[in-house]
């Protein structure tokens, strides 16, 4: 049976696809500024201070984000940032994550002063072109890039995250090193291929 939704639900739908936006920048946006307070974060995303109240209050439910208090102000730190591939929300952070991150990257490179890649590198990037026609020997392997990759660095995440966890130290300490890579799929006829590459962030 089918009826038609009314005013109140369409809202209530309406209002539920936000939160859930909010939840991924507001999570993002935490993951990246630790120590941040509520009243910071309704600044810095000009979002409404009651839905980023409930959005906070979602992440800290779902334990995504923690809360301390420090000078008698609250304030909200995250250890991770992970949307998994299939998610139904949360691309939207995952989306500004790597165009954050590419864009960091290309200005660290520029501000160097030598925008030349030498094989030390460990701040850039490279982009490849393949052109692979239906029945071209090596097209499946470059359509597989993107799953092996993901495999193999998300393997090595996943190493790391448990070496840190069992040998905690100062994260002043340390340094954060940001992997990003992507893939994009044309054919001849100018069309996208029916199957999208989803994209994820840890």
């Amino acid at each position: 049976m089918y009826r038609a939704l009314s005013a109140a639900e369409r809202r209530a739908v309406a209002e539920s696809d936000e939160l859930d936006a909010i939840s991924g920048l507001l999570w993002l946006t935490i993951y990246r500024n630790p120590g941040a307070s509520l009243g910071e974060l309704v600044a810095e995303l000009a979002v409404d201070a009651a839905l980023a109240a409930r959005a906070v209050e979602q992440l800290l439910a779902d334990g995504r984000i923690e809360r301390t208090t420090s000078a008698g102000k609250e304030r909200l730190s995250a250890k991770t940032f992970v949307v998994p591939i299939g998610a139904e929300h949360g691309w939207e952070a995952a989306v500004c994550d790597h165009f954050t991150a590419m864009a960091s990257a290309i200005a660290s490179k520029l501000a160097r002063g030598v925008p030349r890649s030498a094989d030390e590198d460990v701040v850039g990037g490279a982009t490849y072109h393949f052109d692979v026609h239906e029945g071209h020997p090596q097209r499946q392997r470059v359509l597989a890039l993107l799953r092996e990759e993901r495999a193999r660095v998300g393997a090595l995440w996943d190493e790391v995250r448990a070496f840190n966890a069992a040998h905690p130290v100062d994260e002043a300490a340390g340094s954060r090193v940001t992997f990003y890579f992507g893939q994009q799929v044309i054919e001849a006829d100018g069309q996208e291929p029916q199957r999208q590459l989803q994209g994820e962030s840890a």
